[in-house]
């Protein structure tokens, strides 16, 4: 009976381990990429204004000086029309509100370009394209469902949902052998 419960786990160990050397190199290069750009957007908002533009200083942060968002809106939109980009979509993704440095950011759908606008004045603080937003979409997977313009991000559910079950399974399997390979090295030692 012992002797069927050990075969068991070493033909458990076995097949651990050679699920591990396929998987391993299978998921390598996606690894590669997760982990190059975690470590680029780790530094983002310490890389000068490469990845990610520097928020300026508008005039006020009192509120009440502020123009209205609509207005502030319009400014943005033809600020980017103005400057060449016309071809580039107008549609805003979000914005982003700073009242301690009163501006407002206006972040467009379809392609990486922010307007700096300050709310009391209504100038164009800085358009700069935000490299920071395309190194995400790699990290997380998302440049494949924008790529094909696909609704609803599946690429990157799926894509992330992969990478987390590999990286926990290399782990588990990684654990198993080791431990077994330990209690091994360590049975001969004893013997």
């Amino acid at each position: 009976m012992f002797s069927i419960w050990i075969k068991s786990k070493t033909v458990k160990v076995k097949t651990y381990r050679k699920l591990h050397r396929v998987l391993v190199p299978s998921f390598a290069l996606f690894f590669l990429f997760v982990s190059l750009s975690g470590l680029i957007l780790a530094w983002k908002k310490n890389s000068a204004g490469i990845l990610l533009p520097k928020t300026e200083q508008g005039l006020s942060s009192d509120m009440q000086n502020w123009l209205p968002m609509d207005s502030l809106h319009t400014i943005a939109v033809y600020s980017l029309k103005d400057s060449g980009l016309n071809e580039y979509s107008t549609e805003i993704a979000k914005i982003d509100l700073r009242p301690k440095k009163g501006i407002a950011k206006f972040i467009f759908e379809h392609h990486y370009y922010e307007v700096q606008v300050d709310c009391t004045s209504g100038k164009i603080l800085s358009l700069k394209k935000r490299n920071a937003d395309w190194i995400e979409e790699i990290h997380d997977g998302s440049i494949i469902d924008r790529f094909f313009n696909i609704k609803g991000d599946p690429v990157k559910v799926i894509y992330s949902s992969a990478l987390s079950f590999g990286a926990l399974f290399m782990i588990i399997t990684g654990f198993i052998i080791w431990n077994k390979r330990r209690k091994k090295m360590n049975n001969k030692v004893n013997t």
